[in-house]
C-alpha cells in the first residue's frame, strides 16, 4: 500500500429523518424513513476517497459509547483507517439530527456536542508523517492547535530527505477568525456561508478577492 491521505476533523453520528414536509412546531408527524449514518466533514471526506479506492485515514476524537462503536464499525466496513483516533470514555459522541424535506430537498440540521475535545497537537505529533502524502484539515475552533500541526508539516517538508506532504484546509463555518487559516494550505476550500460572511455573493468574486491572501506557490 502506498502513502495515505489523512483527514483531520469531526466524527459524529447523523440521525437522518426523511419527512414528507418540514415539521410544524408542536406537531406529531410520521417520517417516511430514517437512518443512522457516520457524519462530520472530515469523516465524509474519507468516505469519498475510500469509494475511489484511495488509502485514507481519519484523525478525530471519538467516544466509546454506542455512537462511537457504530462509527468505528462503519470505518472498518469502508476500509478507512482510524487507529490513531483518540477514544474517550468520559464523553458522548457528537450527534447531528438531520431533517430532510423530500418535497424540496431542504436539509435542516440540529447539532449537539457535549464538549467532546478536538484533535490536539499532542495527538497529531505522535503520527509518523512518512505514512502520508496529503493531509487535509477541517477548520474547526482550535486554531492555535491546527496552526502548530501545519507548522510541524512545513518543518517536515523542509527536510530534503522527506517527500513533501500536501496540506489542504477546508473553511466552512462563517467565523471571521478563520480568515487567518487561508494562508496555511497549499489548497483551500471555502464554503458559500464563509464567502457570504466576507461580503461575496458568488464563487467567482470570492475566489478573485481571497486568492491574494493564499499561500504563494
Amino acid at each position: 500500500m502506498g502513502k495515505k491521505i489523512l483527514c483531520v476533523g469531526l466524527c459524529c453520528l447523523d440521525l437522518v429523518m426523511y419527512c414528507k414536509s418540514y415539521p410544524i412546531e408542536d406537531s406529531d408527524q410520521r417520517s417516511l424513513s430514517h437512518s443512522w449514518q457516520r457524519g462530520g466533514n472530515a469523516s465524509n471526506n474519507c468516505s469519498v476517497f475510500a469509494e475511489f479506492g484511495i488509502p485514507v485515514e481519519i484523525l478525530g476524537t471519538m467516544s466509546n459509547d454506542i455512537g462511537g462503536q457504530f462509527m468505528k464499525e462503519d470505518f472498518k466496513k469502508c476500509g478507512i483507517f482510524f487507529e490513531n483516533c483518540h477514544f474517550y470514555e468520559e464523553y458522548e459522541s457528537p450527534v447531528s439530527s438531520d431533517w430532510i424535506n423530500v418535497q424540496n430537498g431542504s436539509r435542516t440540521i440540529l447539532f449537539s456536542n457535549k464538549n467532546m475535545p478536538e484533535v490536539s497537537f499532542e495527538d497529531f505529533k505522535c503520527l509518523d508523517l512518512n505514512n502520508y502524502s496529503w493531509i487535509h484539515f477541517e477548520c474547526r475552533p482550535y486554531f492555535e492547535e491546527m496552526k502548530k500541526m501545519i507548522q510541524l508539516i512545513r518543518d517536515w517538508n523542509s527536510q530534503k530527505e522527506n517527500s513533501p506532504i500536501i496540506v489542504s484546509v477546508e473553511v466552512e463555518k462563517p467565523i471571521l477568525e478563520m480568515m487567518e487559516i487561508l494562508s496555511s494550505g497549499d489548497f483551500v476550500f471555502i464554503s458559500k456561508d464563509f464567502a457570504a460572511m466576507c461580503g461575496y455573493s458568488d464563487m467567482i468574486s470570492a475566489a478573485n478577492a481571497l486568492c491574494s491572501i493564499l499561500r504563494p506557490k
